[in-house]
């Protein structure tokens, strides 16, 4: 988290005023987030939400929301994202404080189960915390949703000014089950992935700089409690 030490050092002798907040503090052109997004447990994302709010990184706090917390609220996808934060805040001021809050409860949640879409049932993994901020609770389920992401080399420069200079490409989904992408063996210590996906189509042995699938616990419930 070593970002978001020098950040908390800088805010103090460096006002954050305009639309940029602390991006103000590094050029907001291209808005690059401040905070680390990880959320492979329950732990990390929360610490990841509270330092996205506490620093207004609108990107990574867009980034936490499960799918079904995004269309129960009318958040729409990330381009129109600032104005739905704002209006999310207006109608939920209680948000904030979470960037500051200090749990006083957590509790992994009975396993509930869904249908899969292929005649199945899949896994509903939440986690719930119960925060305090300054004497107000707050209640903030996580759900655990599967997950693949590629990366992969540009393999000219004209490939990659197309997405934005970055060294890698990445790409990803969420996937029904993670039984859909990855098998693993515990006697002969074997893990087969197995992605298929049309956006993958070019990437070979020679682009390919690593493929993750697993599970990334996203928020699908956020509210205060009396």
């Amino acid at each position: 988290m070593r970002p978001l030490r020098a950040a908390a050092l800088l805010v103090l002798v460096v006002p954050t005023t305009g639309c940029c907040g602390l991006f103000h503090l590094f050029g907001c052109a291209d808005r690059r987030p401040l905070v680390p997004i990880r959320d492979a447990s329950p732990d990390q994302a929360l610490a990841t939400l509270q330092a996205a709010i506490a620093f207004s990184d609108q990107k990574v706090i867009y980034e936490a929301l499960s799918p079904s917390f995004k269309k129960a609220t009318g958040i729409p996808d990330g381009v129109a994202f600032s104005l739905a934060w704002d209006k999310l805040l207006a109608e939920h001021p209680y948000v904030p404080a979470v960037g500051d809050a200090v749990v006083v409860e957590s509790q992994r949640l009975p396993v509930e189960y869904a249908p899969d879409g292929d005649g199945g049932s899949k896994p509903i993994q939440r986690h719930r915390f119960v925060l305090d901020a300054h004497g107000h609770k707050l209640e903030l389920v996580f759900e655990a949703i599967s997950y693949w992401e590629i990366g992969r080399y540009p393999e000219s420069e004209e490939e990659k000014q197309s997405i934005g200079g970055r060294d890698i490409e990445i790409l990803s989904d969420y996937t029904g089950r993670l039984e859909d992408t990855t098998q693993a063996d515990p006697d002969k210590g074997r893990i087969l992935v197995d992605v298929e996906s049309f956006s993958a189509l070019g990437t070979s042995m020679k682009n390919l700089a690593y493929v993750h699938t697993g599970w990334a616990w996203k928020v699908s419930r956020l509210a205060g409690m009396q």
